[in-house]
């Protein structure tokens, strides 16, 4: 059975279905049987997202019906893109119209309130990249739940696989997102909030790969990231040289982060909403899950040292 879809697969999905559906349209096309290797079961897979363009009984009747010889749906989708060039084959620069879109799509269903009552767990995700010998790029990701009263590991799920899109700036969640929902998929229990190595709100869209991520993820989100992403027109001010102090990154009358000291003496963390939280609480909580080993919370920093001992083992 196909145990890891390709990333422009889950990307496909992502475009073409809502969240409720998502996981349901994986595990059918996951379900293709791997005895179709004369034709490829992904590019059957992809034949069917084109033909059902976001029907979900579509992808159901195609996968279930055809168990023989999948190259009828095949040349369907051929037929129905003309010469198109099949959107599996096409380089990711392509789609930067595209995924701009997807972004601007889910704009409107940001909220920057606290959506939850109490925090027990925090989860932090990171994700690594390297490549092999014959320059194929890995991925491998990381997810650790911590608990914040005992600030204890609670939880861990760690995934490697082949990574299809490359880094395009402002768009680092089409790269990223397919590992880390596998990986999440895997956790025994889902922590109340997912906290990011990177930008949420803090992006010229405010599409982060915090932002982004609760989509799918379904739970609170913040972004925190060790430098500062030079946005146009943003600003922001040092803060002060002691633990706790902020300073807000603002630009067009609007606020899209902080700049925080979590330590005295060491460079700020830049801190921004994911989803589903306010500013003043995902400030407080990243101080509060920060200790003296390091400027980063802990979730990041027991996420960052588990994919660290991951990459070595795979390489």
């Amino acid at each position: 059975m196909m145990q890891r879809l390709p990333d422009d697969i889950v990307w496909r999905i992502g475009m073409d279905y809502a969240p409720d559906d998502r996981q349901h349209v994986i595990e059918k096309v996951r379900s293709v049987d791997r005895q179709w290797l004369n034709v490829g079961s992904a590019q059957f897979i992809r034949s069917v997202l084109i033909l059902a363009d976001g029907d979900i009984d579509t992808v159901d009747r195609y996968v279930d019906t055809h168990d023989d010889d999948p190259r009828d749906v095949i040349m369907e989708a051929m037929a129905r893109t003309a010469n198109q060039t099949f959107y599996g084959q096409r380089p990711f620069e392509g789609y930067v119209g595209e995924l701009e879109k997807e972004q601007r799509r889910w704009m409107d269903q940001i909220e920057l309130v606290n959506r939850f009552t109490d925090v027990n767990t925090v989860a932090g995700v990171d994700v690594a990249y390297w490549n092999d010998e014959e320059g194929q790029e890995w991925g491998a990701c990381c997810i650790v739940i911590v608990d914040c009263h005992g600030q204890t590991v609670a939880g861990t799920a760690h995934k490697v696989g082949t990574v299809g899109v490359p880094y395009i700036p402002g768009y680092l969640a089409f790269r990223e997102l397919p590992l880390i929902l596998e990986t999440a998929a895997d956790l025994a229990q889902q922590p109340d909030v997912f906290m990011f190595d990177g930008n949420g709100y803090l992006h010229p869209r405010h599409m982060g790969i915090a932002t982004y991520a609760s989509f799918s993820l379904g739970r609170p989100t913040v972004g925190v990231a060790k430098t500062f992403s030079r946005l146009k027109g943003l600003t922001y001010q040092m803060p002060e040289d002691r633990v706790g102090a902020y300073t807000l990154i603002s630009g067009d009358d609007a606020v899209y982060g902080a700049a925080v000291r979590t330590r005295a003496g060491v460079k700020p963390v830049f801190v921004s909403c994911g989803n589903w939280i306010d500013l003043e609480t995902a400030i407080k909580l990243t101080m509060g899950l920060v200790t003296m080993k390091s400027r980063i919370p802990l979730p990041l920093r027991e996420a960052d040292l588990a994919t660290r001992r991951l990459r070595r083992a795979e390489q």
